[in-house]
């Protein structure tokens, strides 16, 4: 309700109980990031990648200008809408405010368990550390990662123990340099990458700073602004 006037997200047409059952009706969208990914052969192209990451930070700064934060930025989580290629998001299960009724932050605290997923986490969250608003952005940078090269380096890590593997993940993400785990992708993505990870906890982020990285890579490709993707 708090997001039903923020343009990407599907809109809620109703919800209430039925029986035994709760029900909630929204828009009805088409194939999510990841599936496309999939349907065009594992991954994605260059201007295809950095157009979505435009979408998706006008996506995560409208919602944090609600005073929320998504907590589970990943493939799955976003839908394009056919006719015109725009990205929605969704799932907001574990979303939560990072302002108070008062307008004021929510405190950092340590020892927590992760939050989302283990493969777009953001180094924080695998400390255990609170999540906020640099956390949805550095998940964001993992996203774009993985549809460009198809895979993220820790997807390697295989452990039965589920905590253990979430640890292991989190380490491979905190001792590598990025120039290394991400050698043939171009150097806006680790600066995008580094930039998020250097944000304090209640820091606002500079979403036209990101955005600008992604936009003139995108203009010094020569890319059309067509909104053509790879599944167009």
């Amino acid at each position: 309700k708090l997001l039903e006037n923020t343009t990407g997200v599907p809109r809620l047409r109703s919800y209430g109980q039925e029986g035994n059952f709760n029900y909630m009706v929204m828009d009805l969208l088409g194939s999510s990031l990841e599936e496309l990914r999939i349907s065009c052969g594992g991954k994605l192209s260059l201007k295809s990648v950095l157009a979505i990451g435009i979408q998706l930070l006008k996506r995560i700064e409208s919602i944090h200008e609600e005073g929320i934060i998504h907590r589970d930025i990943k493939p799955d989580n976003f839908l394009i809408k056919p006719e015109t290629n725009m990205v929605y998001m969704i799932d907001f299960g574990l979303a939560r405010r990072y302002l108070n009724k008062k307008e004021q932050h929510i405190t950092l605290n340590q020892g927590r368990k992760l939050t989302g997923t283990a493969r777009y986490a953001s180094v924080n969250v695998h400390l255990g550390l609170t999540p906020s608003r640099r956390d949805d952005l550095e998940s964001i940078a993992y996203v774009m990662l993985y549809l460009l090269n198809g895979k993220l380096p820790w997807q390697a890590i295989k452990c039965s123990d589920k905590e253990k593997r979430y640890e292991q993940i989190g380490k491979e993400k905190l001792n590598s340099v990025p120039w290394t785990h991400f050698e043939t992708s171009p150097g806006e993505f680790i600066l995008f990458l580094k930039y998020c990870r250097g944000l304090d906890f209640d820091e606002d982020p500079d979403y036209n700073y990101l955005r600008n990285l992604l936009g003139n890579l995108y203009k010094h490709h020569g890319f059309q602004a067509d909104n053509l993707y790879d599944w167009s």
